[in-house]
């Protein structure tokens, strides 16, 4: 099998707050050999991918300074990450790649509380479209006057409702 360098999937490579300007790093761990790796299979079909990532045991690993690691297992370890912040509160936006009939996935937002990673909220987004499920969480995570809001997919596209949204950080 072809390997090829690992890249992360980070929409947005940066907190950017007054208090924070830290740098989102991503690694991936093999528990099947018990270190981290550097490089993946060179994308010749899903099929290669997933067989790989089970074979190996992958989890993703966030590194933010001072922050205690979030390990990220399973499913997760082909997310895409996308950091956000409000004030003082800093969250990443976690949307998994499933392999899956359904593309229906839980897109996961975990925060930093005590320096550590908090699972915060979750809620059902769509990744049928081209961009891997970037295109739906445009829909479903917003910043309204500066405030970010959060819509569950089937509330806006199922049944719409006049009023989807509810404010992420309470």
């Amino acid at each position: 099998m072809k390997m090829k360098q690992y890249k992360p999937q980070i929409w947005i490579d940066n907190f950017i707050s007054a208090d924070h300007k830290d740098s989102l790093i991503v690694k991936l761990w093999s528990e099947a050999s018990d270190q981290f790796i550097n490089e993946v299979p060179n994308n010749d079909t899903s099929w290669d991918w997933w067989t790989w990532y089970q074979k190996e045991l992958i989890n993703a690993v966030l590194f933010i300074k001072d922050i205690e690691p979030l390990y990220l297992d399973g499913v997760y370890a082909l997310a895409q990450c996308f950091p956000i912040t409000e004030g003082n509160r800093r969250a990443i936006v976690i949307v998994p790649y499933v392999a899956q009939q359904s593309n229906w996935v839980d897109c996961t937002i975990y925060s930093i509380k005590n320096n550590k990673w908090v699972k915060y909220k979750s809620f059902p987004i769509a990744i049928w479209d081209d961009c891997g499920g970037k295109e739906s969480l445009g829909k479903c995570l917003v910043k309204k006057n500066g405030r970010w809001m959060y819509a569950d997919q089937h509330d806006i596209d199922m049944e719409p409702k006049e009023k989807p949204y509810h404010m992420l950080f309470e």
